[in-house]
């Protein structure tokens, strides 16, 4: 029998369930669900689930990772900064019975602060082996001066840096580092391309782990409520969509120009992040948007209707909603 790397343990009634508990954290299109796509890869021999948090009603992300053989709990519409009411425990331990989990990973929201996180998961009895922040490199320093201590915050707090879409022929790049650096000189920083990352790459070595102390703990099914105010968030909003109809490339393109003309023409409003998967004949369209990136793929996503996630500052619903008439 292949003998299992159990690191977290959760005791239940004298009985010790063990496990993996990972948090993958980043803004909002930093590359979390394209982080945790590559460690499935990585991991095809392990049994892995991943508790998703959407800020929207819809979840795109669990779409994209469904093309895998593991277990997916959403949480949609909040943040996953709350407090579960139940037997959390005797939650967990039916999620390890009938999946025979290896290790979890839990992917909050973009707007979620990972201090918050962390303060919320102290006492709990799952302990986190590590905590990964995912940097978007192409909007580090816009979003540094708009989100300020929001946007340090998930540096300041993570294990493992991971720097997506980072150009190092760019002089730009040495600035991104020393500042990563300057607001969190401990955490061990990858800088190496999604395709190439290894499983070594991010692993802490014995010395960090051994100073490891956080525990966390979410289930889905049981009620949950807030325990972050408001203000945190409040300045964030998500439109959510579900489409039938079929869209062309062209279409989508279009689409994203409309994004770009709101950003450009309109300070008070801004669209921070849009994503989805459209029907398209017989195959689907996947889109991304942000400020200073946009991809569109074609995809064979097993969904019946469309879903699309729009994340922003005072969004004109009727405004975003008639882009896709």
């Amino acid at each position: 029998m292949k003998k299992r790397n159990f690191i977290g343990k959760i005791e239940i009634k004298k009985r010790v369930i063990n496990m993996q508990i990972d948090i993958v954290s980043g803004f909002l299109g930093a590359g979390k669900t394209s982080l945790i796509r590559r460690v499935l890869q990585l991991n095809r021999d392990r049994r892995i689930a991943i508790i998703e948090n959407e800020f929207g009603e819809v979840n795109i992300d669990s779409s994209v990772l469904n093309d895998y053989d593991i277990k997916i709990k959403e949480i949609n519409a909040g943040c996953i900064c709350c407090s579960v009411s139940g037997d959390l425990e005797k939650g967990i331990e039916e999620l390890n019975a009938n999946y025979n989990i290896d290790k979890i990973i839990i992917e909050p929201t973009g707007i979620a602060k990972l201090s918050q996180i962390k303060d919320f998961i102290k006492g709990k009895n799952i302990e986190i082996i590590k905590s990964i922040t995912v940097i978007d490199a192409n909007n580090f320093f816009i979003y540094l001066e708009n989100f300020g201590n929001f946007y340090r915050d998930q540096i300041e707090n993570a294990d493992i840096i991971y720097i997506n879409r980072l150009d190092r022929r760019d002089r730009g790049s040495k600035n991104i580092l020393d500042k990563i650096k300057e607001i969190n000189n401990k955490a061990k920083i990858v800088l190496k391309e999604i395709d190439y990352i290894e499983n070594s790459d991010l692993e802490l070595d014995s010395n960090e782990k051994n100073n490891r102390n956080k525990k966390i703990s979410i289930s889905r099914g049981m009620k949950i409520k807030k325990i972050i105010s408001n203000k945190n968030i409040d300045k964030f909003e998500s439109v959510s969509l579900e489409l039938k109809r079929d869209y062309s490339e062209e279409e989508v393109n279009k689409i994203i120009e409309k994004f770009k003309s709101i950003n450009s023409f309109d300070d008070d409003r801004k669209i921070l992040r849009a994503k989805g998967i459209l029907n398209s004949g017989n195959s689907k369209i996947h889109f991304e948007y942000l400020p200073n990136t946009e991809r569109i793929e074609r995809n064979d996503y097993s969904i019946r209707e469309g879903k699309v996630v729009i994340i922003g500052i005072n969004l004109n619903r009727k405004e975003i909603k008639s882009i896709f008439d």
